[in-house]
C-alpha cells in the first residue's frame, strides 16, 4: 500500500479561503484569489497538481465564488454576477446558467444536471449544464429547514449529499435523489458532506474534519466517526475541503474566521472605527440610531444601536429570519424583512414598541424593503419565489389596499434603489446594458432614464441634502455623483471615486449608510492576506 501524505499549496491572498475544490479525477485544484487588496473582485484559479504553476480562467474577475466541478474534470461551474455559471479549463466564455443571487453550494450529475442553490431561504434546483428549463428537486419541508446546499453526488450518479441549515432538530447532512425520493437525514453536523470514494463521507462536525462509512446499498452511515483533520476547516454550511472521485482529499484548517466587519470612513476614507458585522446598515432620519441585522445564534434578528448614549438593543425576537431595517421618515417604525410566513415578506413596527409587529406587504414573491420616501412611499425589491428575477416596486404607505406601483419592470435585473429626500425622484440599478448600472428616474411618473454610473454601478444612496447620489464601483469602492434637480428637468456630473471600502456581494440591500456631513458606515469584507496553505491528502486510510 502507498503511504499517506499531506503536501502544501499555497495561495495568494483570498477572500474566500474556504471555497476551493479538487477535479472529480484528482488532477487540478480550483481555488479563489483577490485582483488586489484593495478591491473585492476575485479571479478564479486552477492549478494542475502535476504543476507549481496556476492560472486564471475568465476574461475578468468578479464577485465570484463556490467553484465546483463538472464530472469529465474539464468544465467548473462557479456563483458569479447573481447566476450560476460554467467555464472550460482549456478556454473559452464564461456561460451564465440559472438565476441565483445568494447561491451557495452546487453539484453536478453524470447526466448533465447541475443542482444549485439559488439564495437564502431556498430548497435546490437543477439546471441542464446546457442550460435550459429549471425544476425543484428538494423541498423545504419543514418550518425548521431555512436553506438546502448540494455538495457532491455518489457513484450511482442519481442521489447525492446535501446540507440543510436550520434549527438543531433539523440542521445536518441528508442524502437526496434526482428521481424525487424523500430525503433521509444522514446525520447532525456542522458543514455540508462529501463523498470520498470507495465509501465515505467527510464533514466538520464538534471542531473538526471527520469521516464515516457511507453503506451505499441502504443509504446510512455506519461504523465509528475517524477524524481526517484538525482543527476544524470552518462550518457555517460551506467548509473548507473538498474530495475527487478517487479518493484525494484537500482541506484548509481555518486558524482565523473571516466574514464582514462594520467599519466607519470619514469622506476622505480614512478609517475611523471598526465594529463587528452589523449587516444592512441604516441610519435613523436623526442619524442617533443605527438599525442593522445580525445573528442571534442561529437566528437574524434587526437590532438598533444608540449612537450618542452607546448600547444596542434587539429589536426583533422572533424565531425567524428579520433582516434589511428601513426607517420610516419621522424615525418612530421600521420595515423590514421577514421569511416568518414561508417566504420574505415586508413587515412593520414602532420603534419603541417591541412585539407589536404587522405584516406590510405579504404575497407568495419575495419582498425585501429599500427606502421610504419623505412623501410616504415604500420603495422594495420583488422577487420570484425562486429568485429567478427581480424588479422594483413601491406602494402608498396610505393605500390599505397595498397596490403596487411599479418603478422598473424589465426582462433584466433591476436590485436596489433610493429617493431622493423631495421623494420627486429615484435612483436605482439595472442591468439592461449587460452589467449593473445606476440610473435615475422621475417619480411616481416614471419619465426617461438618466445614467449616473458611467462604468458599472450598484446600490444606489441619495445623499441627506439632494445634492449627491453615491453608489458602488464593481471593485467594493464608493463613487459620488454631484446631482442637480429644477422642477422636472435633472442632471448629474461625472461620477467621482472617493475611496476603495472593500464593500462586499450586495445581493439585496445597500451595505452602507451616509451621514450629512459625510461620514460612511460600511459593511466591509475581510481579506486573508496571508491564507493557510491548502493541504492535499494522498492515500488517506481510515
Amino acid at each position: 500500500p502507498s503511504p499517506e501524505m499531506r503536501l502544501q499549496v499555497v495561495t495568494p491572498a483570498t477572500y474566500a479561503p474556504q471555497e476551493f475544490a479538487l477535479s472529480p479525477d484528482g488532477r487540478y485544484l480550483a481555488f479563489l484569489a483577490a485582483e488586489s487588496p484593495t478591491s473585492t473582485r476575485q479571479r478564479l484559479y486552477v492549478r494542475a497538481l502535476d504543476s507549481t504553476e496556476a492560472h486564471t480562467l475568465g476574461e475578468a474577475g468578479g464577485d465570484i465564488r463556490n467553484p465546483f466541478w463538472s464530472p469529465d474534470s474539464h468544465t467548473i461551474g462557479f456563483y458569479a454576477s447573481e447566476n450560476v455559471n460554467r467555464i472550460d479549463i482549456d478556454g473559452g466564455r464564461t456561460q451564465p446558467l440559472a438565476r441565483a443571487p445568494s447561491g451557495r453550494g452546487a453539484a453536478w450529475a453524470p447526466d448533465g444536471t447541475i443542482v444549485y442553490n439559488p439564495g437564502t431561504l431556498t430548497p435546490l434546483f437543477g439546471v441542464p449544464a446546457s442550460g435550459g428549463t429549471l425544476r425543484e428537486i428538494t423541498s423545504l419541508n419543514t418550518p425548521q429547514e431555512r436553506n438546502h446546499l448540494a455538495s457532491s453526488f455518489l457513484p450511482d450518479g442519481r442521489r447525492f449529499l446535501f446540507f440543510v441549515t436550520g434549527n438543531k432538530e433539523a440542521q445536518g447532512i441528508y442524502l437526496g435523489s434526482l428521481d424525487g425520493a424523500a430525503p433521509k437525514r444522514l446525520v447532525a453536523a456542522d458543514s455540508t458532506g462529501v463523498f470520498v470514494a470507495p465509501d465515505y463521507v467527510i464533514f466538520v462536525q464538534e471542531g473538526a474534519l471527520v469521516a464515516r462509512r457511507l453503506d451505499l446499498e441502504r443509504g446510512e452511515l455506519t461504523g465509528e466517526t475517524t477524524t481526517v483533520a484538525s482543527p476544524s476547516p470552518g462550518a457555517f454550511g460551506i467548509a473548507g475541503f473538498s474530495a475527487s472521485a478517487n479518493g484525494v482529499i484537500a482541506y484548509r484548517e481555518a486558524r482565523k474566521r473571516l466574514g464582514g466587519v462594520t467599519t466607519w470612513f470619514d469622506a476622505a476614507g480614512n478609517l475611523q472605527k471598526t465594529e463587528s458585522f452589523l449587516n444592512g446598515p441604516a441610519l435613523s432620519p436623526d442619524e442617533r440610531f443605527l438599525a442593522y441585522d445580525k445573528y442571534t445564534g442561529p437566528n437574524r434578528d434587526v437590532w438598533i444601536s444608540d449612537l450618542v448614549r452607546g448600547g444596542e438593543r434587539r429589536f426583533t425576537t422572533n424565531d425567524d429570519v428579520d433582516g434589511y431595517p428601513v426607517w420610516s421618515p419621522n424615525g418612530q417604525q421600521l420595515i423590514f424583512e421577514s421569511d416568518r410566513d414561508g417566504t420574505f415578506d415586508l413587515w412593520i413596527a414602532p420603534v419603541n414598541r417591541v412585539g407589536d409587529e404587522q405584516i406590510f406587504v405579504g404575497t407568495d414573491a419575495q419582498e425585501i424593503p429599500l427606502d421610504w420616501s419623505s412623501t410616504g412611499y415604500v420603495l422594495y425589491r420583488r422577487s420570484d419565489a425562486d429568485y429567478g428575477s427581480s424588479d422594483l416596486v413601491a406602494v402608498a404607505v396610505a393605500d390599505k389596499d397595498r397596490k403596487p406601483i411599479v418603478v422598473a419592470d424589465t426582462r433584466f435585473e433591476e436590485r436596489m434603489g433610493s429617493f431622493s429626500p423631495d421623494g420627486k425622484w429615484v435612483a436605482y440599478d439595472t442591468e439592461r446594458s449587460g452589467r449593473f448600472e445606476v440610473v435615475v428616474q422621475a417619480f411616481p411618473a416614471p419619465d426617461e432614464e438618466s445614467p449616473i454610473s458611467t462604468d458599472g454601478g450598484q446600490a444606489p444612496l441619495w445623499s441627506r441634502d439632494g445634492g449627491e447620489i453615491y453608489f458602488t464601483a464593481p471593485d467594493g469602492a464608493i463613487l459620488s455623483a454631484r446631482v442637480t434637480t429644477e422642477g422636472s428637468i435633472f442632471s448629474a456630473e461625472a461620477p467621482k471615486r472617493l475611496f476603495p471600502a472593500r464593500i462586499g456581494l450586495q445581493a439585496f440591500n445597500q451595505e452602507y449608510a451616509v451621514t450629512r456631513d459625510r461620514h460612511f458606515v460600511v459593511t466591509t469584507q475581510q481579506i486573508d492576506d496571508d491564507p493557510e496553505p491548502i493541504t492535499v491528502l494522498l492515500n488517506w486510510k481510515p
